[in-house]
C-alpha cells in the first residue's frame, strides 16, 4: 500500500538531485499537455480587468425587462446573425473548410508531435530517478516504436473523450484508468495496444480514487502560484507534480499482487516485462 507522503518525499529528493533538468522537462510536459497558460501578463497589466469593466458597463447600460445585460447580449447575437446572413454560401463553405483543416491539423500535431514528446519526457523522468539523463532523451519518442506510440496515445485520448460524452464522471474514471499508458510506452515503446491498456487498467485497479486524491493534494500549491503569476508553477509545482506521478508509477509496478510485477536489477520492478536497466541506455 502506498501513501501520498512517501511519494512526495521521494519526488522532493529527486527534484533536489537534478533540479534544473526536472524544471526544463516539466516545462515541456506542461506545454505539451496545455497546462501552461500565459495569463499572468494580462492580469499584471490590468488588460483583462479593463475588458471586464467595459463589459460590465455595457451590460449595466442595457437593462431590458429587469434583466441586466440582456440588451448587450441581444445586440451581440443580432450582429452575429447579420454577419452570417451577409455571407455568401461560397464564403460559408470556405470558412467551414478552413475550420475542418485547422481541426485536422490540430489532431495531427497532437498525435504525431505532442504525444511522442510526452512519452520522451516520461522516459526522461523515469531515467532521472537513477542518473542524470541527457535532454535528447525527450526526443526518444520519435525513435523506436514511433508509430506504435502515435497509435496508442491517439486511441487513449479518443477513448477518454468518448467516455466524457457520457457525462463528466465516466471520462474522469477512464482518464485515471489509462493514466499509466504513457509510462508503459516510455519503458517499452513497442508494447501492443491491448497490453498497454490492460496493464494500465490492472495497475490502477483500486488505485483510481487514491490517485485522484493525490492530484487534489496539489491544489493548495496551485492556489499560491496564482499570486506569482504562474512562476511558482514553472519552477517548483510542475516538476514536483510530475516527479510524484513518476513515483506513483514505479510504486504501482512493485505493488505485491500486481499482475505486472517483475523483479529487475537491484530489486527494482519493471511493469513492461523487460529489465528496467535496459531503459537506461543512452
Amino acid at each position: 500500500m502506498w501513501s501520498r507522503a512517501e511519494l512526495k518525499t521521494s519526488a522532493k529528493q529527486i527534484l533536489q538531485k537534478n533540479y534544473w533538468g526536472a524544471v526544463v522537462v516539466a516545462l515541456v510536459l506542461g506545454i505539451v499537455g496545455g497546462s501552461i497558460r500565459f495569463t499572468g501578463v494580462f492580469n499584471a497589466g490590468g488588460f483583462r480587468e479593463n475588458i471586464q469593466n467595459s463589459r460590465i458597463t455595457d451590460m449595466s447600460n442595457n437593462v431590458i425587462d429587469g434583466i441586466p445585460g440582456y440588451g448587450y447580449y441581444n445586440d451581440v447575437a443580432q450582429k452575429i446573425m447579420e454577419t452570417i446572413t451577409g455571407l455568401s454560401y461560397m464564403r460559408i463553405l470556405i470558412i467551414l473548410a478552413l475550420m475542418v483543416v485547422i481541426m485536422i491539423a490540430a489532431i495531427a500535431i497532437s498525435a504525431f508531435v505532442l504525444a511522442p514528446l510526452e512519452i520522451g519526457c516520461r522516459r526522461w523522468m523515469l531515467k532521472n530517478r537513477i542518473d542524470n539523463p541527457p535532454y535528447n532523451e525527450i526526443a526518444s519518442g520519435f525513435g523506436e516504436g514511433y508509430l506504435n506510440i502515435v497509435k496508442i496515445m491517439f486511441c487513449r485520448n479518443l477513448f477518454v473523450r468518448l467516455w466524457s460524452l457520457l457525462f463528466v464522471i465516466p471520462g474522469i474514471v477512464k482518464s485515471y484508468e489509462y493514466k499509466m499508458i504513457p509510462y508503459l510506452l516510455a519503458e517499452n515503446p513497442n508494447m501492443s495496444m491491448s497490453e498497454a491498456f490492460q496493464r494500465s487498467k490492472n495497475m490502477m485497479y483500486n488505485n483510481k480514487m487514491d490517485a485522484f486524491v493525490l492530484d487534489l493534494s496539489f491544489i493548495g500549491w496551485y492556489f499560491f502560484s496564482m499570486f506569482t503569476c504562474g512562476i511558482l508553477s514553472i519552477f517548483f509545482i510542475n516538476p514536483y507534480v510530475h516527479l510524484t506521478q513518476t513515483e506513483l508509477y514505479v510504486t504501482l509496478c512493485g505493488t505485491p499482487g500486481n499482475q505486472n510485477q517483475q523483479t529487475g536489477p537491484n530489486g527494482q520492478y519493471d511493469s513492461s516485462g523487460e529489465q528496467f536497466d535496459s531503459y537506461h541506455e543512452v
